[in-house]
């Protein structure tokens, strides 16, 4: 079962059980309303449940671990993260370039880039070059939503895209 929480409209957390190759105590969090996601990792060990209250989150994990925040766990300088392909429409069936940029990037980062069809996810790990760029390449036969992540360090908090749709339709026939 997932785990969501939202404290009002624009913030809130979901339990992810892993972030690209990564599987520990994550949660994703948003302040946009679910408009776009971010990660954070809160635990070595995985994240049971969450509940935001009086104006504080709390994350439980492992067999006894419970972590609080009240400026929503965010560490280090924001970053932007965008993603971006040559069309949202194909006519048929292809292979697509998914490229991406990170702000403030330092070079060998990994980007997680998701796409979901028919309601299941699949992920790919980008490196990121030292420009902040990066590129995935997809087989897209039918209507799939990307959207990429980066894990925060230190010095730079995580970041998100925000869903980019990728629609297979055959151009309309001229009468």
């Amino acid at each position: 079962m997932t785990q969501v929480d939202f404290a009002d409209a624009r913030n809130g957390y979901v339990v992810v059980p892993r972030v690209g190759r990564e599987a520990h105590g994550f949660v994703l969090r948003t302040s946009d309303g679910g408009a776009s996601w971010r990660p954070q990792l809160v635990s070595p060990a995985f994240v049971r449940d969450i509940d935001m209250a009086g104006g504080t989150a709390y994350a439980l994990a492992g067999t006894n671990f419970l972590y609080a925040t009240t400026s929503g766990g965010d560490v280090g300088t924001a970053r932007l993260l965008m993603i971006t392909t040559r069309g949202r429409r194909i006519a048929k069936p292809a292979t697509i370039t998914v490229s991406g940029r990170l702000s403030s990037a330092v070079a060998g980062e990994q980007a997680v880039v998701s796409m979901r069809v028919l309601g299941l996810w699949r992920s790919q790990v980008a490196t990121v070059a030292s420009n902040g760029t990066f590129v995935t390449r997809w087989r897209v036969a039918r209507r799939a939503v990307f959207v990429a992540h980066v894990l925060g360090t230190a010095d730079h908090a995580g970041a998100g895209t925000k869903p980019l749709v990728v629609d297979v339709r055959p151009p309309k026939e001229k009468r």
